[in-house]
């Protein structure tokens, strides 16, 4: 249990820290010049917090399939904090679909990556 709650924990500070910085870093450089980094902020967090609950359920949760994208409640945590960066990148940037669905895919690839590193280093501690 000190596992998932670490896990949780390092996750969703590691994963606002970064995704606040991207977010910011894109609406700086040539999305759009009405934003400012309080959207980043607002883009950010929501998926983050959801993101954030599924992973501190997922040992509690069973899985839904036995394979494919949507086996486990952090997949399921993955997509749904995606799709709610999609909307509101496309709310917040004023962009294109997909404008928002490019600028939303590389946040969901890195979150998965620190999930598993920080998972991995935690694994690594408890030996």
């Amino acid at each position: 249990m000190l596992t998932a709650i670490l896990l949780t924990l390092i996750t969703f500070v590691v994963n606002s820290v970064f995704l606040i910085l991207y977010f910011s870093a894109i609406m700086l450089d040539s999305l759009s010049k009405l934003t400012v980094h309080i959207d980043a902020l607002k883009i950010a967090l929501p998926g983050t917090i959801l993101l954030t609950i599924f992973v501190f359920l997922a040992p509690t949760m069973p899985s839904f399939m036995p394979i494919g994208p949507l086996s486990s409640p952090i997949d399921i945590g993955v997509s749904a904090a995606a799709v709610i960066w999609i909307v509101l990148t496309k709310r917040y940037s004023k962009t294109s679909w997909l404008n928002a669905i490019l600028i939303s895919a590389a946040p969901a690839i890195v979150c998965l990556f620190v999930i598993l590193f920080v998972h991995a280093f935690l694994l690594l501690l408890a030996g």
